[in-house]
Protein backbone atom coordinates (compact mmCIF):
# COMPACT_ATOMS: atom_id res chain seq x y z
CA UNK A 1 0.00 0.00 0.00
CA UNK A 2 1.28 3.65 -0.98
CA UNK A 3 1.96 6.00 1.45
CA UNK A 4 -0.50 8.39 0.04
CA UNK A 5 -3.62 5.20 0.58
CA UNK A 6 -2.37 4.96 4.05
CA UNK A 7 -2.93 8.15 4.83
CA UNK A 8 -6.01 8.40 3.48
CA UNK A 9 -7.12 4.90 4.84
CA UNK A 10 -5.76 6.49 8.33
CA UNK A 11 -8.23 10.10 7.77
CA UNK A 12 -11.36 7.95 7.05
CA UNK A 13 -10.52 6.08 9.84
CA UNK A 14 -10.01 9.09 11.78
CA UNK A 15 -13.67 10.82 10.59
CA UNK A 16 -15.86 8.05 10.66
CA UNK A 17 -14.43 5.81 13.66
CA UNK A 18 -15.39 6.37 17.01
CA UNK A 19 -14.29 4.53 20.31
CA UNK A 20 -17.25 2.37 21.21
CA UNK A 21 -16.79 2.37 24.55
CA UNK A 22 -16.35 6.42 25.39
CA UNK A 23 -17.28 7.23 21.70
CA UNK A 24 -14.08 9.47 21.52
CA UNK A 25 -12.46 10.08 17.72
CA UNK A 26 -9.25 8.64 17.28
CA UNK A 27 -5.97 10.68 16.87
CA UNK A 28 -3.64 9.66 14.29
CA UNK A 29 -1.07 7.75 17.00
CA UNK A 30 -4.16 5.75 18.31
CA UNK A 31 -3.93 3.97 14.68
CA UNK A 32 -1.78 1.03 14.18
CA UNK A 33 -1.01 -0.76 10.59
CA UNK A 34 -0.71 -4.51 11.40
CA UNK A 35 -0.52 -5.91 8.59
CA UNK A 36 -2.38 -6.80 4.59
CA UNK A 37 -3.42 -9.24 2.89
CA UNK A 38 -4.43 -9.11 -0.50
CA UNK A 39 -7.11 -6.41 -0.29
CA UNK A 40 -7.74 -6.26 3.92
CA UNK A 41 -5.68 -3.93 6.13
CA UNK A 42 -5.45 -5.14 9.73
CA UNK A 43 -5.95 -2.52 11.62
CA UNK A 44 -5.29 -1.77 15.97
CA UNK A 45 -7.02 1.18 17.04
CA UNK A 46 -6.61 2.38 20.98
CA UNK A 47 -8.27 5.02 22.49
CA UNK A 48 -6.63 7.79 23.84
CA UNK A 49 -9.07 8.33 26.18
CA UNK A 50 -9.86 5.00 27.93
CA UNK A 51 -7.48 2.67 26.44
CA UNK A 52 -9.98 0.70 25.15
CA UNK A 53 -7.89 -1.39 21.78
CA UNK A 54 -10.50 -2.26 19.07
CA UNK A 55 -9.19 -4.45 15.70
CA UNK A 56 -10.64 -3.67 12.30
CA UNK A 57 -10.06 -5.28 9.07
CA UNK A 58 -10.78 -2.67 6.59
CA UNK A 59 -11.33 -3.80 2.47
CA UNK A 60 -8.99 -1.80 0.44
CA UNK A 61 -9.27 -2.70 -3.03
CA UNK A 62 -11.67 -1.27 -5.56
CA UNK A 63 -15.29 -1.84 -5.28
CA UNK A 64 -17.41 -3.20 -7.79
CA UNK A 65 -21.15 -1.52 -7.64
CA UNK A 66 -23.56 -4.26 -7.77
CA UNK A 67 -27.01 -4.39 -8.47
CA UNK A 68 -29.06 -5.01 -5.77
CA UNK A 69 -30.09 -8.49 -5.89
CA UNK A 70 -34.20 -9.31 -6.47
CA UNK A 71 -36.45 -12.23 -6.93
CA UNK A 72 -38.05 -10.40 -10.23
CA UNK A 73 -37.76 -11.84 -13.84
CA UNK A 74 -35.99 -9.40 -16.00
CA UNK A 75 -39.03 -8.71 -17.77
CA UNK A 76 -40.32 -7.64 -14.12
CA UNK A 77 -37.18 -5.36 -13.28
CA UNK A 78 -37.58 -3.50 -16.54
CA UNK A 79 -41.47 -2.51 -15.95
CA UNK A 80 -40.81 -1.68 -12.48
CA UNK A 81 -37.41 0.36 -13.29
CA UNK A 82 -39.54 2.47 -16.16
CA UNK A 83 -41.83 3.39 -13.06
CA UNK A 84 -39.06 4.71 -11.27
CA UNK A 85 -38.71 5.55 -7.47
CA UNK A 86 -41.64 5.73 -5.58
CA UNK A 87 -41.63 9.08 -3.66
CA UNK A 88 -42.60 10.54 -0.08
CA UNK A 89 -45.99 11.39 -0.89
CA UNK A 90 -47.07 8.21 -2.16
CA UNK A 91 -45.64 6.38 0.67
CA UNK A 92 -47.19 9.43 2.66
CA UNK A 93 -50.95 8.65 0.51
CA UNK A 94 -50.58 4.54 0.83
CA UNK A 95 -50.02 5.35 4.62
CA UNK A 96 -53.26 7.19 4.88
CA UNK A 97 -54.93 4.70 2.93
CA UNK A 98 -53.84 1.65 5.02
CA UNK A 99 -54.96 3.57 8.18
CA UNK A 100 -58.36 3.91 7.32
CA UNK A 101 -58.78 0.54 5.78
CA UNK A 102 -61.98 -1.29 7.71
CA UNK A 103 -62.01 -4.68 5.19
CA UNK A 104 -59.87 -7.60 5.62
CA UNK A 105 -56.67 -8.06 4.03
CA UNK A 106 -57.82 -10.72 1.63
CA UNK A 107 -60.66 -7.69 0.26
CA UNK A 108 -57.16 -5.16 -0.23
CA UNK A 109 -55.57 -7.82 -1.78
CA UNK A 110 -58.57 -8.40 -4.71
Amino acid sequence: MSRKHLQELIKNLQEFYKCPSCETHYHFDDIKLLGQIDQYCFVQLGCHACSMPVLATVAIGKTRKRRPKTDLKQREEGKFLEKGAISAMEIAEFHRFLSGWRGSIAELLK
